[in-house]
């Protein structure tokens, strides 16, 4: 999760100058609508796919719950328990499958109903029962500083890996363990974004939204940076894929859905614009690959949110997709 900022404000590169001629620069096959959600304001930042219940799950951070919606776009809340310690809902992991539980991380945002200005920097990771839409566990970061657990992405072994894109850490939780850890010292990152793992995973990619890809060799936690002459900043989510990269650029104009093909060394081989532009994509942020589908949110509504919090008409959200060759 990015912060409510936009990034045009913070950097001056020409990717936030050029003009919204996306259509234009479109090289690979544009999205198609799966479907609309029916609440305008929804807010919904990422989606995960059940496949033994055969139904999407979508974290919303205007309504601070969690929705389970069929291919149709029919939806329910799935989360049961209410209170002043849920906050907006962010992402999400079906990490363990076995036990029927859905990791989702929540952080307090003004976006939220509700919002209390006391509750700022609060944050934490749950594991919610989904047969029962009842929180199991709550665990929060080792400090009493100001965090905004907002990504992350699981291994095979069920380790999570959370970004905060408010402190700057990296976190992870290893399987049975009841204390985030930091995997990286402090200021590695400056606002880490969806971190994804190889298909060995021996690397995590780290996005961060004002820097570029990073490079973490998880044996001994060595850390680099991916050169390229395209504009990597502004990416929120990312997902390996087949010896590449799919992007969600949402800091940059126009926003867009990218391949990045990596070499062996991890260096970009090629860049491919899979969809761009406002008409189809609103603000994206958070997707899934799903049957060499992509999956993602558009239209999420982040772009009428205004500095106070408060949410602007417009229209609903959508989950669309793209197909991967």
């Amino acid at each position: 999760m990015r912060l409510i900022l936009s990034f045009c404000l913070v950097l001056t590169s020409a990717l936030c100058l050029a003009q919204e001629s996306s259509d234009s620069r479109r090289k690979g096959p544009h999205s198609e609508l799966v479907f609309q959600f029916a609440d305008p304001d929804l807010l919904p930042e990422d989606v995960v796919y059940d496949e033994q219940a055969k139904r999407f799950y979508v974290s919303s951070v205007r309504r601070r719950t969690v929705l389970s919606c069929d291919a149709k776009g029919r939806c329910e809340p799935l989360l049961k328990a209410k209170g002043n310690a849920l906050y907006s809902m962010m992402s999400m992991s079906l990490a363990d499958r076995l036990n029927r539980r859905l990791w989702v991380l929540t952080s307090s945002t003004n976006a939220e109903e509700f919002h209390r200005a006391d509750e700022k920097g609060k944050s934490a990771l749950l594991s919610i029962e989904i047969y029962n839409g009842m929180i199991f566990e709550r665990h929060e970061p080792p400090d009493d500083g100001e965090h905004s657990l907002g990504d992350m992405t699981s291994a095979k072994d069920g380790t999570l890996y959370i970004s905060d894109g408010q402190s700057g850490d990296l976190f992870f939780l290893r399987p049975g363990s009841d204390q985030l850890e930091r995997l990286l010292p402090k200021g590695t990152f400056r606002s880490p974004q969806t971190p994804a793992l190889s298909s060995d995973e021996s690397i995590l990619f780290v996005p961060d939204y004002s820097k570029g890809i990073g490079i973490v060799r998880l044996k001994d936690r060595s850390v680099e940076w991916i050169a390229s002459t395209e504009d990597l900043r502004g990416i929120d989510g990312l997902y390996f894929y087949k010896n590449s990269l799919i992007a969600i650029q949402n800091g940059a104009n126009p926003k867009q859905i990218m391949r990045l093909q990596l070499n062996k060394q991890f260096k970009i081989s090629k860049h491919e614009i899979l969809d761009a532009g406002s008409s189809r994509l609103g603000e994206p942020t958070h997707g899934l690959i799903r049957d060499n589908w992509f999956y993602f949110l558009a239209h999420t509504g982040w772009d009428r949110i205004a500095d106070d919090g408060k949410m602007n008409a417009g229209p609903p959200a959508e989950i669309r997709r793209i197909p991967l060759r």
